[in-house]
């Protein structure tokens, strides 16, 4: 699964207000899954037993889904490139 793919699966999640979704296992989803539960922006992230899968619990913050919404910036057709010093704080919503 493409790094776009999961955090679209979960953006799309939040914004039906689910609290939690099962999408297939792959080792960048829960490498990225980790670093958005280390931001806050997910409860847990977890493989299932049998590890096919992994399950999401989306974070919220008074019946609001911490991650609601995202930009793709730079996509194949258009690069964006910045320095490290233009990159700005994240924008956090809640």
């Amino acid at each position: 699964m493409k790094a776009l793919d999961f955090i679209i699966r979960i953006k799309n999640a939040a914004r039906a207000q689910r609290r939690e979704l099962v999408i297939p296992f792959s080792k960048l989803g829960r490498e990225i899954g980790r670093v958005l539960v280390e931001e806050g922006f997910l409860e847990e992230v977890k493989a299932e037993k049998d590890g096919k899968n992994l399950k999401i619990k989306i974070a919220y913050e008074k019946r609001t889904p911490k991650f609601y919404d995202m930009a793709v910036i730079s996509r194949p057709s258009l690069k964006k490139y910045i320095g490290p010093k233009e990159i700005g704080e994240i924008e956090r919503r809640g």
